[in-house]
């Protein structure tokens, strides 16, 4: 396992970097856009009327904030990355 690290501590040498590519992937899709739309496919027959409209609009809106932040945050990461390899 030490040997696995060391070689990939070798390849990429700013590994934060990558870090925050990876927490910007996961984070908008698992935590935040997930769960709504785990909510919206289990409980949409269960809501009725202005319940329902309100129900779908907080988790469209929560869904929207995720694809921002999925965007957001790819988007810096990759800048980052782009900025410490080729040095632009």
């Amino acid at each position: 396992m030490s040997f696995f690290s060391v070689v990939l501590a070798a390849a990429i040498p700013n590994l934060e970097l990558f870090i925050s590519l990876i927490g910007a992937l996961c984070l908008a899709t698992m935590g935040i856009a997930l769960p709504a739309i785990i909510q919206m496919l289990t409980f949409w027959d269960s809501v009725y009327g202005i319940q329902k409209v309100i129900f779908v609009l907080k988790n469209l809106c929560m869904i929207l904030i995720a694809i921002m932040g999925f965007v957001i945050g790819v988007t810096t990461s990759v800048t980052e990355i782009a900025h410490k390899i080729f040095h632009i």
